[in-house]
């Protein structure tokens, strides 16, 4: 019922922008409506709309409206691509949008040709670094590292990983097995499921097998539900700690699980008690629900849309190689604290780690004190050897970025 509620607000919010703004800029916003990934991203579409809303309400840029031009990437990255391309034709050359690596590597296949940039809202392996892609979502040494090193030191030394078969899981696993062993730590076991499984029960028996005392979880969207029921169910797993890197805290309050020992990590929950939150959060449940949980790619989508803003005029009408240039070093204070771009085009992002609660909001336990700066290609190997690695693994899955 969430999601259909949030399908209603997002059809008369953009009923009002097709049919009552005749504006002058014109933008592309790219998220999944339809599919397993809907879940996950509609809020994200509202929250960019939402950020679209309040710049035309405050007059727009320069006496000039923002007219957002929505795409249905439908969990699937060639229907991201064709999106893409579609927004393109429409005449916005900035898009706000896709959700897992391989729709990001799609649109970005389309840029390339094309032209265009992209502002990407996601945590992510990184990887990468596009002339077309400023990533807003935190890189593995901002997110992954420090969850893993803060269960070693609190909880245990002995892990184990599950996630989704495609880049951002499979680079995840990588970065782990070379950075575990120098922290004296273990990966007992691991597995990598499709993404459309929905039977966890013989990756639960081995996890079971394993016996970790930290289980990573890279599972995205809606398949955690039927993982969490398994291993809530499991008289040996059901305290063990669960760290989630893909699962916002809007989803885990939908969901009827009752994991004891289950962790989320991202840059922002919405139970920040800084007075620039509390104005933040205000104004979105305003535009969207009074009742919506605010989650971190809401918010770093948000912030996003406002960073492109403040800088469209100086980039002489948003041309893709002068909107990079201004963006370059540039920091805004947001609701989640200091953030702001570095040469690569990744955000500096604050950390924190929060403890689930059934159907309540999580509960922070950890937060760093000042944002960590982004590293795109981990130390661990040089540039060029992320670089073949990659290659390899898009071999591996015949030629895309997951299975």
């Amino acid at each position: 019922m969430h999601h259909k509620r949030l399908l209603r607000v997002f059809f008369v919010l953009f009923f009002i922008y097709s049919f009552y703004i005749k504006a002058n800029i014109k933008v592309g916003i790219l998220h999944s409506r339809t599919g397993d990934l809907a879940q996950s991203e509609v809020p994200v579409l509202l929250a960019t709309l939402a950020a679209i809303d309040e710049i035309n309400q405050g007059g727009g840029i320069n006496g000039e409206l923002v007219e957002p031009l929505v795409e249905d990437g439908a969990s699937d990255p060639v229907q991201f691509a064709l999106g893409a391309n579609r927004l393109l034709d429409q005449g916005a050359t900035t898009i706000f949008g896709t959700w897992t690596s391989a729709s990001r590597k799609a649109v970005n296949e389309v840029l390339e040709k094309r032209g265009g940039i992209l502002f990407y809202p996601v945590q992510f392996e990184g990887l990468e670094d596009s002339p077309h892609i400023l990533y807003l979502g935190v890189a593995p040494n901002q997110q992954l590292l420090p969850a893993a090193s803060w269960a070693l030191k609190n909880i245990g030394k002995r892990f184990y990983v599950i996630g989704s078969d495609y880049i951002y899981p499979k680079a995840s696993l990588e970065i782990l097995r070379l950075y575990m062993p120098s922290q004296g730590a273990e990966i007992v076991g691991s597995e990598l499921v499709s993404l459309s499984e929905k039977n966890f029960t013989q990756a639960v028996a081995k996890i079971r097998l394993a016996k970790p005392d930290v289980i990573i979880n890279l599972i995205n969207g809606e398949r955690n539900r039927n993982l969490f029921t398994l291993l809530e169910n499991d008289d040996q797993l059901k305290k063990t700690a669960i760290i989630s890197l893909s699962v916002t805290e809007d989803l885990i309050q939908t969901w009827s699980v009752e994991l004891q020992n289950h962790f989320l990590c991202w840059s922002y929950f919405q139970n920040l008690k800084e007075e620039i939150n509390l104005e933040f959060l205000a104004r979105l449940r305003k535009r969207i629900d009074p009742k919506i949980v605010i989650n971190d790619p809401m918010e770093i989508a948000y912030n996003g849309v406002k960073m492109w803003a403040n800088t469209y005029e100086m980039a002489k009408n948003g041309a893709r190689v002068n909107l990079k240039k201004v963006l370059d070093g540039q920091g805004i204070h947001a609701a989640e604290g200091i953030i702001g771009f570095n040469t690569s085009f990744y955000l500096y992002r604050n950390i924190i780690l929060a403890k689930v609660f059934h159907k309540q909001t999580p509960q922070i336990v950890w937060r760093t004190i000042n944002p960590i700066p982004p590293e795109p290609y981990p130390s661990l190997k040089t540039k060029k050897e992320w670089q073949e690695q990659m290659i390899i693994w898009y071999k591996e899955w015949g030629n895309k970025w997951g299975s």
